[in-house]
């Protein structure tokens, strides 16, 4: 059975938190459920980027960004409202545009693992 857009978006976003911070099945699931519960609550994007925006080099920065396009592009269907996200986090970060768009092409030029 074909796998939806829906699951195939929770595998990628599953996949990438549990590779960024090396994290069983069990402690991947509970961070996102705990993140989803602060975007809840949250207010603005700001919150969750100052400090990465602070202390983290441009290069760490991009690398929080190209897995946002990883799931962007999950189902392979750029949606207009998801770059708009993708885009205003990389602004928050003052990830320039270029990179931002060398991100974005390099992300959806890979092939799919």
């Amino acid at each position: 059975m074909p796998m939806t857009q829906s699951r195939m978006r929770n595998v990628v976003l599953l996949n990438a938190v549990a590779g960024i911070f090396d994290l069983s099945p069990v402690e991947t699931t509970e961070l996102i459920s705990l993140a989803e519960q602060e975007v809840r609550d949250a207010t603005s994007l700001y919150q969750f980027t100052s400090l990465i925006d602070q202390y983290f080099p441009l290069e760490s920065k991009i690398h929080v960004i190209a897995p946002l396009w990883r799931v962007v592009f999950s189902d392979a269907c750029k949606d207009k409202h998801e770059e708009s996200l993708v885009r205003q986090i990389a602004d928050l970060l003052h990830v320039p545009h270029r990179e931002f768009v060398r991100t974005r092409d390099l992300v959806q030029s890979a092939p799919c693992t």
